[in-house]
């Protein structure tokens, strides 16, 4: 959803016609407003998603240890996106 967000802001986008998102997946996002590519294993096949994937769990990394900061009692710094037992736990009490 954050790199729908993100192709749909003019800034990235400065020639629609000739821009095309590829999409690490098997489905298009269908509000893009510039044509779009699914490649199942994007990530191993094209460069650029495989670089985009790994700033994007860079980042993700680093907004999970800031949220543990505000919210300690969910284990958030353990599971960074993934969850864990102890997660799950704390978010059932």
């Amino acid at each position: 959803m954050a790199c729908s967000r993100l192709i749909e802001k003019e800034a990235y986008v400065k020639d629609k016609k000739k821009c095309i998102a590829l999409i690490d997946g098997n489905m298009v996002p269908h509000h893009l407003t510039i044509p779009g590519r699914a490649l199942v294993k994007g990530d191993t096949r094209v460069l650029c998603i495989s670089a985009a994937s790994i700033v994007a769990k860079v980042i993700r990394d680093r907004i999970m240890l800031e949220l543990d900061a505000q919210y300690p009692e969910y284990y958030l710094k353990d599971h960074k996106g993934y969850s864990t037992k102890k997660h799950q736990n704390a978010i059932r009490k």
